[in-house]
C-alpha cells in the first residue's frame, strides 16, 4: 500500500474526537435555533458544572425588544431522543425554555426541565455565568444539554460563546466522569485484552507443538490476535483515564493506531486466506490480491 495513504489514513483516525466528559467548547456565528451540545447518565448525586464565558449575539437585538435564549438541561430517554427533542423543537417553532411538556410520561414530572437563560443585561455577557445542578435522588437517569434561541428568532442572528463543561458522577469519594452506563467499560476491555492474550498464548503453543503443518498465515493470524488484544488494552486505559480524570490524556492516539493496524491486518489475512496463500505461491496470485486489497480498505 503506498506511503501516503497509510498516513492518511493515521491522521484521519487522530482527527476522529474523543470520549472526553470535561468539555471545552467555542460556538462562533451559529445561527440555529436550538441545537444539542451534550447528552450524559447521571447516578444520585451526579453534578453538571456549567460555565458560559464570552456570549455575545450579532446583530445586538434591541433591548426595547428584548431577548430570550439559555440553555435548558432536560431529562430524556435515551440519545436518539435527545437528537429528537432538537430536530422536533426546530421544525415546530418550539421555545424549549417555554415548554413544559415532558415525553417520559408521570416518572418524570417530578423534576422540571433546569433552565440557565442569559442574563438581561448585555454588558453582563461578556463576564460569562456559572450553574451547577446536583442530581438528586429519584432524578437519575439520561440528561441532554441544549441552547435554544427563542428571541430573537430571525435566521440573520447569530450567537457566540465559550462554554466549560463538567459532567460527572460521585462514587465514594471520587469523581466518575463517565456515564452511568459507561462505567464498567474500562474492566470490560481489560477483561477483553486478557482473553485476547490467552488465546494468543494458546495459539503458540498449538503452533510450537505442531510445527509441520504450520504456514506463514498462522504467524500472521497470531500478530492479527495481538493486536486486536492491544486494541482492547488501550481502548480500556483510555476509558479508565476519561473516568478518572475527564479526558483520555491522549491515550485514545495509541488505541486508533492499533485499531487503524488491527483493521489492515484483518483484511490482510482474509484476502491472503481467500486467495490460498498458504497452498500456493505468492508470485501467482499477488496482483489479485492487490487489487482485491485496495478496495477491501
Amino acid at each position: 500500500m503506498p506511503v501516503h495513504v497509510v498516513l492518511l489514513s493515521i491522521l484521519f483516525l487522530l482527527s476522529l474526537p474523543s470520549q472526553a466528559r470535561i468539555h471545552e467548547l467555542t460556538i462562533s456565528g451559529d445561527s440555529r435555533l436550538a441545537f444539542h451540545i451534550e447528552s450524559f447518565g447521571f447516578n444520585t448525586n451526579g453534578v453538571a458544572e456549567f460555565d458560559v464565558k464570552s456570549f455575545g449575539v450579532a446583530p445586538l437585538p434591541d433591548e426595547a425588544v428584548g431577548w430570550h435564549m439559555g440553555f435548558v438541561f432536560r431529562k430524556v430517554s435515551s440519545e436518539s431522543d435527545a437528537i429528537a427533542n432538537v430536530e422536533e423543537a426546530t421544525e415546530s417553532g418550539t421555545c424549549l425554555l417555554d415548554d413544559n411538556s415532558n415525553k417520559e410520561g408521570d416518572t418524570n414530572k417530578a423534576l422540571a426541565d433546569v433552565r440557565w437563560e442569559a442574563p438581561p443585561h448585555s454588558k453582563d455577557w461578556a463576564a460569562g455565568w456559572k450553574h451547577t445542578h446536583t442530581i438528586q435522588p429519584g432524578e437519575e437517569g439520561m440528561y441532554q444539554i441544549i441552547f435554544c434561541r427563542c428571541k430573537p428568532s430571525d435566521a440573520t442572528t447569530t450567537v457566540s460563546f465559550d462554554i466549560n463543561l463538567a459532567l460527572y458522577n460521585i462514587k465514594g469519594n471520587s469523581r466518575d466522569y463517565l456515564p452511568a452506563g459507561e462505567s464498567a467499560l474500562p474492566l470490560l476491555y481489560f477483561a477483553s485484552a486478557f482473553v485476547f492474550a490467552v488465546m494468543g498464548g494458546m495459539w503458540i503453543y498449538m503452533c510450537r507443538t505442531s510445527k509441520e503443518f504450520v504456514h506463514h498465515i498462522h504467524l500472521l493470524m497470531l500478530m492479527l490476535v495481538g493486536l486486536k488484544m492491544m486494541s482492547s488494552l488501550f481502548h480500556g486505559v483510555s476509558f479508565h483515564f476519561v473516568k478518572m480524570y475527564g479526558h483520555p490524556v491522549g491515550w485514545q492516539i495509541v488505541y486508533y493506531i492499533f485499531t487503524f493496524l488491527k483493521g489492515i491486518m484483518f483484511f490482510s489475512v482474509i484476502m491472503l486466506v481467500g486467495t490460498g496463500w498458504s497452498l500456493l505461491k505468492v508470485s501467482r496470485l499477488w496482483g489479485l490480491f492487490c487489487v482485491c486489497f485496495f478496495f477491501s480498505v
